[in-house]
């Protein structure tokens, strides 16, 4: 026999709903039915009901007699006094036939697939461009050139300077932006450049494009590592300032981060370190720009006034750059 609390709890309320609390023979025919003792010395009698008599029955007519369902049989006490036991789940195991060992003949038929193009090689999606392609040519002249005098004479300053008595001393010339002293390239190989190399290349091309290939001069440099710079293999890099110098009207265009995001783990540039590279650069009497993958709410404080600094996504617009320049002093004329 099983014990059960749950019984038990049965068995106190069925004491109390059939009123054996001072009956020690109903108390022990309630336990046998629960299956708390082995067996009952004697049937449960009845509770007597009390209440109002009920009222005599009607007799019935044959036909209803007929028609009435009788009830099912009562069950006897043996029958109800035993457990319920529980039901067994009934199932069969069953063996799945082997697989088969011999060739389809429809597989003999079947022609090859085509070998995948370029050798089984997939080639990378091109990446978008990060500046809007439809103003991107635009948008990197205006940042690279600078206000140089033309060879084309200023006939409006002359006029301008005889209407107020100024004698001509020396024939004005035509100043306008442009190319014509050509861009050092230095496009960032540090730990934090990784996430847009791709984008590197891509905007190397434009660049090239714009300033035209003979002009513009390509080097590739990490500041992690104390600022070295090459044009070969990492090994051969040395201190960007031990190579020779550009000239003083070339441009010099910074590919990175600017110290903007510190890779953990990798030993990094710090924003003083990039304050001394850019002071140093500036010192040449080269002008200074930067294309940096950031918003302008996470570029260094300490190089927003040394350092033309230019958001490098798809919301720079022309606009925006001439804005950025021409607050950091970026119209300076160079001779032709």
């Amino acid at each position: 026999m099983r014990f059960s609390f749950d019984r038990v709890a049965d068995y106190f309320a069925a004491v109390a709903a059939l009123g054996a609390e001072n009956d020690p023979a109903r108390q022990r025919a309630i336990a046998a039915v629960l299956g708390l003792v082995e067996t009952a010395t004697e049937p449960i009698p009845a509770k007597p009901v009390t209440g109002p008599s009920p009222a005599p029955a009607l007799p019935k007519s044959p036909r209803e007699e007929s028609s009435a369902v009788r009830p099912p049989p009562a069950r006897s006490a043996e029958i109800s006094r035993q457990p319920r036991q529980p039901s067994r789940l009934q199932y069969t195991l069953t063996r799945l036939s082997s697989p088969a060992r011999t060739r389809p003949d429809w597989l003999e038929h079947v022609p090859p697939l085509p070998p995948p193009p370029s050798g089984g090689t997939a080639t990378p999606p091109v990446p978008l461009p990060l500046l809007a392609p439809r103003w991107s040519r635009a948008i990197l002249s205006t940042a690279m050139s600078r206000e140089t005098a033309t060879n084309t004479i200023d006939i409006d300053a002359i006029v301008r300077d005889l209407a107020r008595g100024l004698p001509l001393r020396a024939v004005p010339r035509r100043v306008m932006p442009a190319l014509s002293h050509g861009v050092q390239l230095l496009v960032d190989r540090g730990p934090g450049a990784a996430p847009f190399l791709a984008d590197q290349e891509l905007l190397i091309r434009q660049i090239r494009a714009v300033a035209g290939r003979d002009r513009v001069q390509l080097l590739r440099f990490d500041p992690s590592r104390g600022f070295i710079a090459g044009t070969g293999p990492r090994t051969r890099w040395r201190d960007y300032f031990s190579l020779p110098a550009p000239p003083p009207a070339m441009t010099v265009v910074l590919v990175s981060d600017a110290g903007t995001a510190a890779v953990p783990f990798e030993s990094n540039a710090l924003p003083a370190d990039w304050r001394d590279f850019v002071v140093r650069l500036r010192a040449r009497g080269n002008r200074v720009i930067a294309f940096v993958p950031y918003a302008p709410s996470r570029w260094p404080p300490m190089l927003r006034g040394i350092l033309g600094m230019l958001p490098w996504d798809r919301r720079t617009s022309v606009q925006s750059v001439r804005r950025l320049l021409a607050r950091r002093g970026r119209r300076r004329q160079v001779p032709p």
